[in-house]
């Protein structure tokens, strides 16, 4: 369900919640895939992967192009009973803390003497994401062009489960969710 009053009446919802919680869309995504998660892993400590522009060296802050990094956030404990408000503190804490402690992937894979498989890793499996509205084609100002945004897709998962949230217009967000049909089969909810 996309369109309508309702979806539109959700989307102005979360909105709000966003605003008087003090958090940013990305986390609220964060806290609704934990939550998701949670529900089906049965597990109530999770990491999750948040995409990052992490360029330390001169070289790579040089460098044209997108530059990500896988930056883990570990939501911590989900207890039963936790307040939405409390919930989304600690998810706020949670990301502003793992920003305020980026380290480079491949080093971190390196410090924890895991190989680098990137197939497959203990560190996390599931990678959060979310796309705010106009992004680039905001600031390409060509005189006498037209730019718009055209969703495209590679084939093939990046990693064994993505959820990839994209804000198209105010008061219009899309999900889309990816997953390794390689490693995951058949319905995963109990």
């Amino acid at each position: 369900m996309t369109d309508g009053p309702t979806y539109s009446t959700l989307v102005k919802s979360l909105v709000r919640m966003i605003r008087s919680q003090s958090i940013n869309r990305h986390q609220l995504a964060l806290a609704a895939v934990a939550l998701t998660l949670r529900r089906v892993t049965l597990e109530d400590d999770l990491v999750v992967e948040s995409p990052c522009s992490c360029r330390f060296s001169a070289s790579e802050q040089r460098a044209m192009g997108l530059l990500v990094d896988g930056l883990p956030i570990r939501i911590g404990k989900i207890r039963e009973g936790t307040s939405c408000a409390a919930f989304l503190s600690q998810v706020r804490e949670a990301s502003q803390a793992a920003l305020a402690r980026v380290v480079p992937f491949p080093e971190m894979l390196r410090i924890l003497g895991i190989n680098q498989d990137f197939e497959r890793h203990p560190l996390f499996e599931v990678m959060v994401t979310f796309h705010l509205d106009k992004g680039p084609q905001e600031h390409l100002d060509i005189p006498n062009c037209s730019v718009s945004a055209l969703p495209v897709h590679a084939s093939g998962s990046k990693f064994l489960l993505m959820f990839e949230w994209t804000e198209r217009s105010k008061g219009d967000w899309m999900l889309r969710i990816e997953y390794s049909s390689q490693r995951i089969s058949g319905p995963i909810l109990p």
